[in-house]
This record gives C-alpha cells, sequence and structure tokens, in this order.
C-alpha cells in the first residue's frame, strides 16, 4: 500500500519527471516547448493514465504495467519509477541510521554517566553500523523486481482488427441504407 501510494503521489512524480521522462511519457520530443510548471497537472494525469498497478494479498506482490505507444518507453520509465522509488528509500534509511547514530555518539557521555556500559553503548553503535552497509549493499532495497521489464513486440493497444472490423461494418451498413433510399 505504501509503495502503491508513494509511486502515485505528485511529489515522486515530480522527482522523476525530467525532460527525457516527460518525452518518454508523451511520445513526442518536446524541446523546451512543454514547461512541467505550467503543464505539471495534465502531465501528471498521463502518467497516471498510464500506469496500471495491481496488487496481490497473498504475498503482498505488486504488479507495475505501463501502457506506452512506444514498449522501449514503457520498459525505460518502469526501471525508472522502480530506481527512483527505491533511491528515495534507501537515502530515508541511510538518514535515519546516520542520525541515530550521531544521536549515540552525542549522548555518549551522558549515557555513561547514567551507569550504561560502555560496551553496550557501542554495540547499539555497531548494529546501527551493520544496518547502514547493509542499506548501502542494497539495490533493490524497498522494491524488489521479480519479472524485470521487458519490451512487448506484440501492441496491447490500440486493436487494429477491431477497428478494421466496425469500419468495414459501418461503411457496408451506411452503403445498404444508401441503396435502399
Amino acid at each position: 500500500d505504501y509503495v502503491i501510494e508513494v509511486i502515485k503521489s505528485r511529489d515522486f512524480f515530480s522527482s522523476i519527471a525530467d525532460d527525457n521522462f516527460i518525452e518518454m511519457l508523451i511520445n513526442k520530443n518536446i524541446s523546451n516547448t512543454i514547461n512541467l510548471e505550467n503543464n505539471f497537472d495534465d502531465i501528471y494525469f498521463s502518467y497516471l493514465e498510464s500506469l496500471k498497478i495491481n496488487k496481490n494479498n497473498i504475498g503482498n506482490i505488486i504488479k507495475i504495467e505501463f501502457l506506452s505507444a512506444e514498449p522501449l518507453n514503457a520498459k525505460l520509465i518502469l526501471e525508472k519509477i522502480i530506481q527512483e522509488l527505491n533511491k528515495q528509500e534507501i537515502d530515508k534509511e541511510k538518514n535515519k541510521i546516520n542520525n541515530s547514530i550521531n544521536f549515540l555518539d552525542s549522548q555518549k557521555e551522558q549515557i555513561l554517566l547514567q551507569k550504561f556500559s560502555k560496551d553496550r553503548i557501542n554495540n547499539v553503535i555497531n548494529e546501527k553500523l551493520s544496518a547502514l552497509a547493509i542499506v548501502f549493499q542494497s539495490q533493490e532495497y524497498l522494491v524488489e523486481v521479480l519479472d524485470s521489464p521487458r519490451i512487448s513486440y506484440k501492441p496491447t493497444k490500440p486493436h487494429k482488427k477491431v477497428f478494421v472490423f466496425l469500419f468495414v461494418m459501418f461503411s457496408t451498413l451506411s452503403h445498404i441504407i444508401i441503396l435502399l433510399i
């Protein structure tokens, strides 16, 4: 739930919405014709419309899809979403752990006066340092990719056969009506 809400948030979108991302999103070369600040809501809603997120409650597995006319763009956008989400969460966790270590370090003298052993304090600091090392090593901290994004060579939209069939049926019916009149 947290991951889904972060991905859909405006703050997260603004963190990934550079010119290259927007070009991939709208499938056009913007070349300074689109100003993100003036068109933020339009581009953001386009992002949300193309983003499909489903959650499987059994294993807390989240399936993220991105619909785009260009399969390569969809793949690159998904990779950027996952990479940025993990990066932001790693940065948050690093800050929390660093703040904890700094706090313990700054309070060491006071804690020692309160009859805590120096070894106990050092053990807590070492635990925090170990946690920090794990965070630094992990590239997939919050979201782990089970099935990496791939380029689909079979288009999901538009359904050209359906459009052709409907066009043929409509034109045939209109010719029959015209001939009867």
